[in-house]
């Protein structure tokens, strides 16, 4: 998605040392901060939730998923 933790932290309402010890698997995250971190990124939960592990040179190696309808 390409932005910094500090945005990320201030669409998402939370602090950026707490995001950033999110990405260092430093905190247990709360379904509220989960939530808020879903509508800060603009996707849905489970879209959050779902990632696609592509082989290296194929793009980002993880992708969110397109809900199956």
């Amino acid at each position: 998605m390409g932005i910094s933790q500090e945005e990320l932290a201030e669409r998402a309402m939370l602090h950026r040392t707490y995001i950033s010890d999110v990405e260092r698997g430093a905190r247990n995250v709360s379904l509220h901060s989960i939530e808020r971190l879903a509508r800060a990124l603009e996707i849905s939960l489970p879209a959050l939730f779902s990632y696609d592990v592509r082989p290296p040179g194929a793009g980002s190696e993880m992708q969110p998923k397109k809900p199956k309808n």
